[in-house]
């Protein structure tokens, strides 16, 4: 599936995700939102699909990063652990998307280890999040290609204003789809 995707170009020639297959949390906060598929025309193959989801989520963890941001902080780095660093296209469209340094560690247990950390600084065992850092084993690190985050901006612009635009129907599809 990833080398399908990969043969897709970056911004699946205008084809747009929204991720919302079971709702969304962070930063919608909407059990009724849906997955939809935007811009759709004959020269969109399997590819561009495939690689529009990638991008879709990676677009939603877009709007994640500028929300924190929106808050004052600065975010430099994502720590990327899970299923997905498995495949480097996805880490690349996401390091892209981002326009952030993404770190990659293959040790297990990511959420647990972030639970750990959380406890740490709640009980005063690390002053703050840098020195998390410290107990973070990097195994690969991918760096934003500028003209690539360039290129998804234009579909990012689209992306981030669709929800707005199509919540009232999600709340009508699921009206219809709990009555069936």
């Amino acid at each position: 599936i990833m080398e399908r995707a990969a043969t897709a170009p970056a911004g699946s020639a205008g084809l747009i995700f929204l991720p919302y297959l079971y709702g969304e949390r962070a930063p919608v906060w909407d059990a009724a939102a849906k997955g939809v598929f935007v811009g759709i025309s004959p020269v969109h193959t399997k590819a561009h699909f495939i690689r529009a989801v990638l991008e879709g989520i990676s677009f939603s963890l877009l709007q994640i990063v500028k929300a924190i941001e929106e808050t004052g902080e600065t975010v430099h780095t994502i720590y990327a652990n899970g299923g997905f660093i498995q495949s480097p296209l996805w880490l690349r469209i996401m390091t892209d998307i981002l326009n952030k340094k993404v770190r990659v560690s293959y040790a297990g247990d990511a959420s647990a280890m972030g639970a750990i950390f959380i406890a740490m600084q709640f009980l005063g065992h690390i002053k703050g999040w840098e020195e998390v850092k410290n107990f973070v084993k990097t195994d690969e690190e991918f760096n934003p290609d500028p003209q690539s985050h360039q290129c998804y901006l234009d579909n990012y612009v689209i992306y981030e204003h669709l929800y707005e635009k199509l919540k009232d129907d999600f709340k009508q599809i699921d009206s219809i789809q709990t009555k069936s």
